[in-house]
């Protein structure tokens, strides 16, 4: 009977401790931008989720079978199968620490690789993936620094883009990581020029791009029409 109660303690320890490194605050969300300390609005009504590459559909359904406070969001839509936005109920949203709560959980799920709310910005919705942007200069810049600032991190190399005179980096963090956090802290390194997540922009548009130059230019495809919305991936 001790040992029982001995391995129970065990278990709920580890969970406890699961979830405590999974669980981020309010006041976790915010970044610098040129030097200005830049905090968005949350919105907890929206919760975007990026799953593992490999999750099938039928892995999503059994995971939207497990989360009732989670409905899709079906009148968006994104050229990645395993990025979802879903709506999370009024009871939970309205509660930040409650929402941050069910946040943690979900982060904690082994094919869960982010799980964020959706920012507001100028009245912009931006929406969060794992990814988080590093710039530096190109005298700084390197494979084996890039390595080593992002070590930390248990950070991934998944793009990079070089410019005229710096270097950015898009790399992948596991969940229990925020995001948020980690900009802050990179940073303050010299060699990093900025540090960013990489929010996706979603608003409706009313206009239709003619720029007969439009297929030369690679950057502007990152931006994929969605019916009436354009989502820009920046």
């Amino acid at each position: 009977m001790k040992k029982s109660f001995t391995l129970l303690l065990i278990a709920a320890a580890f969970i406890c401790y699961s979830q405590s490194i999974n669980t981020f605050t309010p006041d976790d969300y915010r970044f610098q931008d040129d030097n200005e300390l830049i905090i968005p609005q949350v919105d907890y009504s929206k919760v975007f989720i990026v799953f593992a590459e490999n999750i099938t559909d039928a892995g999503i359904s059994e995971f939207e079978t497990s989360y009732t406070e989670l409905t899709r969001d079906r009148s968006q839509s994104y050229p990645w199968h395993n990025k979802k936005l879903y709506s999370l109920e009024h009871s939970v949203s309205k509660d930040p620490g409650t929402a941050e709560a069910l946040l943690s959980v979900i982060r904690a799920d082994q094919f869960v690789l982010s799980a964020y709310p959706a920012f507001i910005r100028d009245h912009d919705i931006a929406y969060l993936d794992n990814i988080l942007l590093i710039n530096m200069e190109v005298r700084h810049a390197s494979a084996s620094s890039i390595t080593e600032i992002i070590e930390p991190l248990y950070g991934q190399l998944v793009e990079e883009l070089d410019l005229i005179s710096s270097r950015t980096y898009a790399i992948s963090v596991p969940a229990e990581i925020n995001i948020f956090d980690a900009c802050m802290d990179l940073v303050k390194h010299e060699e990093v020029v900025f540090a960013q997540p990489n929010f996706y922009f979603s608003g409706s548009v009313d206009f239709i791009p003619n720029d007969p130059m439009f297929s030369d230019q690679w950057f502007l495809n990152q931006a994929s029409e969605v019916g009436s919305k354009l989502v820009k991936e920046l």
